[in-house]
């Protein structure tokens, strides 16, 4: 416990030196440098430490990308940097992987996300998901008019739910630049989210890349997505994939994969 502690206060050192470094170039100069990329991947972010990497991020107005992935970030660490996240108006790319085991620091992730209407880039693959998630993913996706990608898959021991899917589905429908959306091993089954999600693949002929590999879904979804990809025909989805889905047989997969396009080189 005293050595968790002792890294603990370390890293807060860390980026109370940092933002000096950062606010003595900004004082000094005529045209001071801007932050533009940060990655602070797996480097023991925590509840204890949150202060200062926000005022890193305070005084990095112009950051565009952003990767957090690998830090243990509770709703109390989240409610400490949702806000500075959130006023990042210039922030194009989000990636927090392996962050979230709870519905709390999911929460305000979501909320950062519904607060950023630049973002094209969003990943929170391997983190806390069920039906209350997707609604409020749905909802965020709303406001986002310049979204291109979406991932979420690999949550592994928890479900977005067949209400989160249906809820996230409209939303996705209605993105009209989204081209890839992973929902891989998100616990998927076959329901009204499921035929939703064909929906949306039917109406939003920018979505180029659809990856449902290891859920639970069987052949009424697998037709759903079939009728739907034969409904774009004219815009050819690139990749869908259910590997994993046990119940799907391999003829119902080839005829899938027999509607897609390769992406031109």
């Amino acid at each position: 416990a005293a050595a968790a502690a002792a890294a603990a206060t370390d890293t807060w050192k860390a980026f109370e030196i940092w933002h000096k470094v950062i606010r003595g170039f900004q004082g000094s100069m005529s045209l001071p440098p801007s932050l533009l990329s940060l990655e602070a991947i797996d480097i023991g972010l925590n509840e204890d430490n949150t202060t200062g990497f926000r005022r890193l991020l305070e005084c990095s107005q112009n950051l565009r990308h952003l990767d957090v992935s690998h830090n243990r970030l509770s709703g109390a660490a989240m409610r400490v940097l949702g806000p500075a996240l959130t006023v990042q108006e210039k922030l194009a790319s989000l990636t927090a992987d392996d962050c979230f085991d709870d519905s709390h620091g999911m929460s305000t992730a979501v909320h950062v996300i519904g607060g950023n209407h630049q973002l094209t880039h969003v990943s929170l693959r391997r983190n806390f998901l069920d039906a209350g998630i997707g609604k409020a993913l749905g909802s965020a996706m709303s406001k986002q008019p310049t979204l291109t990608s979406l991932k979420l898959g690999g949550a592994k021991r928890f479900k977005l739910g067949d209400d989160g899917l249906n809820s996230l589905s409209k939303s996705i429908k209605t993105c009209k630049k989204l081209q890839r959306l992973d929902l891989a091993i998100t616990g998927l089954i076959d329901g009204n989210g499921a035929v939703s999600l064909a929906a949306a693949v039917a109406g939003n002929p920018k979505l180029k890349i659809l990856d449902l590999e290891g859920n639970s879904l069987s052949v009424p979804t697998a037709q759903a997505l079939l009728q739907a990809l034969q409904l774009r025909m004219n815009s050819r989805m690139e990749v869908v994939k259910l590997e994993g889905n046990v119940k799907i047989p391999s003829s119902l997969l080839f005829a899938i994969q027999n509607l897609c396009v390769p992406p031109i080189a």
